[in-house]
């Protein structure tokens, strides 16, 4: 497949109509010069406006902070791999639901990256469709707004992928996949009035995760514990499965719920235990769970 590394040596803002890598193409972007940026769409560009094509690939890796803005009316599609690397590069896009993963496509936030990857505004406006996935391993994540708000929706079936030390955004924030490979990950988190609603939890590796704001959780799918320890001790709050079908308890790590935190079975819900859990609280199971 063609490979292609490009220097950047302009600083200011390059103005372009369209961007596309497509047919397997692999872009890298370098250079270490300041203040310098892409921003796409002009009046008469062909939608969308920037387009990563399944197989292709855009790796910024400029040693200062590199923006790439999609702007208000315009459009944006990928359904390939883009990685950034180095610095508090950003990625944007003005307009609602308008820059859009698809496919199997996949944002990595790698080795030196700094920052919010979507930027700090435009609600609703970055969108993970099911099948893509989200993976950190630098940086801050990806909201980038105050819970409940959000500059990025991750949608039923797409995947957040947690392989970093770095602190875990759960209070009022929603999930589809959350799967967390951290060996190193040794975090208690505290503060929080606003749920923290997941589709799937999978803790395939870490030292300690403690889920401990008032909150709560509430759990649509699966939980997962393959290594390490996961805790829930909501004060107050509880967690509470409530999925609309069958959901499970599984694995070889250990899951515990503190005595400040209780265990609720919804009335749909029917959870098959396939692994121990240690239970500090009461256990409720509504009518019909």
């Amino acid at each position: 497949k063609p490979v292609c590394s490009v220097t950047v040596d302009f600083s200011g803002v390059f103005n372009a109509g369209r961007v596309r890598i497509i047919n397997g193409a692999a872009v890298t972007l370098t250079g270490n010069i300041s203040g310098s940026g892409l921003s796409i769409g002009v009046s008469g560009a062909v939608s969308p406006q920037l387009e990563i094509g399944s197989g292709s690939s855009l790796t910024v890796s400029i040693s200062n902070p590199f923006l790439i803005s999609v702007g208000a009316g315009f459009s944006g599609s990928v359904a390939g791999q883009i990685t950034f690397l180095n610095s508090a590069h950003q990625l944007t896009a003005q307009s609602s639901s308008s820059l859009v993963f698809t496919g199997q496509a996949m944002f990595k936030a790698g080795t030196g990256f700094s920052g919010a990857p979507f930027g700090t505004s435009s609600q609703g406006s970055v969108i993970f469709s099911a099948g893509t996935t989200f993976q950190t391993e630098a940086g801050l994540p990806p909201f980038g707004l105050t819970a409940p708000q959000s500059v990025v929706v991750f949608q039923t079936g797409s995947n957040y992928l947690h392989k970093s030390v770095i602190p875990l955004s759960l209070s009022g924030r929603t999930y589809s996949h959350l799967t967390i490979d951290a060996p190193g990950l040794n975090q208690e988190i505290s503060l929080g009035s606003l749920p923290f609603v997941v589709d799937n939890l999978n803790v395939l590796n870490t030292a300690m995760l403690g889920i401990d704001f008032p909150g709560g959780t509430q759990i649509r799918g699966n939980i997962l514990v393959s290594a390490g320890t996961l805790r829930f001790n909501h004060t107050g709050g509880s967690v509470t499965f409530s999925g609309s079908g069958p959901q499970s308890i599984s694995g070889n790590g250990t899951l515990l719920f503190g005595n400040q935190c209780g265990l609720i079975i919804g009335s749909s819900s029917n959870v098959v235990l396939q692994s121990d859990l240690i239970l500090g609280k009461n256990l409720q199971i509504l009518t019909g769970g």
